[in-house]
């Protein structure tokens, strides 16, 4: 290929002129970014050489591994032509993809990557496809956001699909679920990170410390000498600050201290003159006398700038307060960088899993949807408080991922409908303070109907009890099942009612059930019934033990704060007799 080649000869020529112009600079030059031209080229999709194609990308991966490939430059779209994805994307993806944004290295790197999995079949260029994505999603020097880390999972997705080799697949679904935990961990991180700068951000407000009383009535008049001279201390010069508010405020000082000094000069005159015609002095006498007596020694108190003024606040981490306010910045633009990585694949996530199966079964289509349903209980097991508690996510997880959830507990293929099961226990584990209502619906119209419906077969009557088994084995959830739907007179559904009634019925041989069901799988249905129906009684019983002791220690604590009252009474008395 011409282009590949004069693209290798520009970037021998290249590091050969950097070692001539400055050996030691060169060697420690560690941007790779600048010679990453051939390497795409390499990887040409259209006519792809196998060899070649496999050291390129195990180059480009030993780069991203020891730091020499960031890809955080903007290229030049001349150099660089974007890829045209709308024959990949999905429905969702082709308005994002319309929109002209900037493109760094690395989001030609992901795109060069995508090309090479989704069109060349090979085991190994799929294991080295997995390897180079997985890396540069880990790497803490090469940062993959917005549409390259969805790049990077659909291309493990697409490999996972389409696969032939199992290990191949089985990797691709392990690369998949750790792909998305770094993700997750990475936006919890930088939000439990915001969170402590927030807590050691310095102090608002800064109290300065007064003039003491002794220096503002001259107290200290013995530091001047005996013709008046002033202190050293005032005669310095502000040592920093500005000169002009502590002027203003010595003045205002002065004024206070002149004024104070005037008063008590008058009520000194008024007390001779009574004296005066009380003891019937003359006039003379007295203006004599006043002028022989000396004048109280005034010296000026010290002005605000000769003392050094107060140290700017510092956070508890040692820096200013517009230091730490760049970094609370800084981790807030990262933190929205990484929410919004977070949101967009669990976006694609959930819509993948709301795909419909066509009636002409495809088992594409269902290992599609199942390893969708996988992924997503992943993460809403492992979630961690921001997922659990920001109204972005929560706000999705109630309008999308519980319209995915009913879609999917109700299919007719047993695959998919055993791996929504868990995601309604996960989502009852995680997000029940946020999620009364949805957890409600599903239980009635999902779980309760299937067990009350004759047409239910004994899969689906088997998956709804092992459910509500593993929900009355909490005795929190159980109570709080009572108490926020039985007791609450606005609702219509007794949730905890039905349940009982529901599962004495199957315990009993009641249901009804037009599936055929033999003796041995209406047996262990029936005993998994009446276990939960003892777990129901448990829980209960647990909860009352749990109530009774709040109850005695708050009596306790409540006798102890008696006992203290009253000997704080006994000890006034004492003092007061």
């Amino acid at each position: 290929d011409k282009e590949l080649r004069s693209a290798a000869v520009d970037v021998q020529k290249r590091i050969f002129m950097a070692f001539q112009k400055d050996r030691n600079a060169a060697r420690k030059d560690k941007d790779a970014d600048k010679y990453f031209l051939p390497f795409k080229l390499a990887c040409n999709h259209d006519r792809p050489n196998l060899k070649m194609l496999h050291t390129s990308l195990d180059a480009i991966q030993r780069m991203i591994a020891y730091g020499y490939l960031s890809g955080g430059s903007v290229v030049d779209p001349a150099v660089y032509p974007p890829i045209d994805l709308n024959a990949q994307n999905t429905r969702g993806d082709k308005k994002d993809s319309k929109k002209t944004r900037r493109r760094k290295l690395i989001d030609v790197l992901v795109e060069t990557i995508y090309m090479c999995s989704t069109t060349i079949d090979d085991d190994q260029v799929q294991i080295q496809v997995i390897k180079t994505l997985i890396t540069a999603v880990q790497s803490k020097t090469c940062h993959v956001h917005d549409h390259s880390v969805l790049l990077a999972v659909r291309s493990c997705y697409h490999i996972y699909l389409t696969a032939r080799n199992t290990s191949n697949q089985t990797t691709a679904r392990a690369i998949l679920t750790q792909m998305l935990n770094v993700v997750f961990r990475r936006m919890e991180h930088f939000a439990q990170q915001l969170q402590k700068a927030k807590k050691n951000a310095p102090p608002k407000t800064i109290k300065v410390s007064m003039i003491s009383d002794k220096e503002a009535t001259g107290d200290d008049a013995g530091d001047a000498d005996a013709n008046g001279a002033e202190t050293p201390s005032a005669a310095k010069q502000p040592a920093n600050g500005d000169a002009s508010t502590g002027n203003v405020v010595g003045e205002i000082v002065q004024k206070i201290v002149d004024t104070v000094a005037g008063e008590e000069d008058g009520s000194e005159r008024k007390a001779d003159e009574q004296k005066k015609d009380e003891t019937g002095e003359s006039n003379e006498g007295t203006d004599q006398g006043d002028k022989s007596k000396p004048l109280p020694n005034l010296q000026k108190p010290p002005a605000l700038t000769d003392r050094p003024l107060p140290k700017t606040p510092v956070a508890a981490d040692g820096t200013t307060a517009e230091e730490h306010q760049d970094v609370v910045r800084k981790i807030s633009l990262k933190l929205n960088v990484l929410q919004n990585d977070a949101y967009l694949l669990f976006r694609a996530l959930t819509q993948l899993s709301m795909k419909k199966i066509p009636e002409s079964i495809d088992p594409v289509a269902i290992k599609s949807k199942a390893l969708a349903l996988e992924l997503l209980l992943s993460v809403l097991q492992n979630s961690g408080p921001m997922l659990r508690t920001h109204p972005k996510f929560v706000g999705f997880i109630k309008d999308k991922l519980v319209r995915s959830l009913l879609q999917n507990c109700v299919s007719s293929i047993p695959r998919i409908y055993k791996m929504a099961a868990p995601m309604f226990l996960a989502l009852v584990a995680q997000f029940k303070p946020q999620m009364k209502f949805e957890i409600g619906v599903i239980l009635t119209n999902i779980f309760l109907s299937m067990l009350a419906s004759p047409m239910s077969s004994y899969m689906q009557k088997s998956m709804a009890v092992v459910i509500l088994l593993k929900l009355c084995k909490d005795p929190q959830t159980i109570v709080e099942l009572f108490l926020n739907f039985d007791c609450d007179i606005s609702s219509e559904d007794k949730i905890f009612e039905n349940i009982i009634i529901q599962l004495e019925k199957v315990a009993q041989g009641r249901f009804m059930s037009e599936a055929l069901m033999s003796p041995q799988n209406e047996q262990s249905l029936r005993l998994n019934a009446l276990e939960a129906l003892g777990h129901v009684m448990t829980s209960l019983t647990k909860w009352c033990a749990v109530l009774k002791d709040e109850q005695r220690k708050m009596a306790m604590r409540e006798r102890k704060e008696q006992i203290a009252d009253v000997d704080d009474a006994s000890q006034s008395d004492t003092t007061t007799e």
